[in-house]
């Protein structure tokens, strides 16, 4: 009972883990849409 109850806590922590990263990348695009002035970009054009 303990084993699967560790799986299910891994699944959980690996689906977390994705939707910090899409909601980062989202939170990058936005930013760029929104406001290209005040973002910092990394070509410095």
């Amino acid at each position: 009972m303990g084993k699967s109850l560790f799986k299910k806590i891994r699944k959980h922590k690996i689906i977390i883990l994705v939707i910090i990263v899409v909601l980062f990348i989202l939170l990058i695009i936005l930013g760029y849409t929104m406001d290209p002035d005040k973002t910092w970009r990394p070509t410095g054009r």
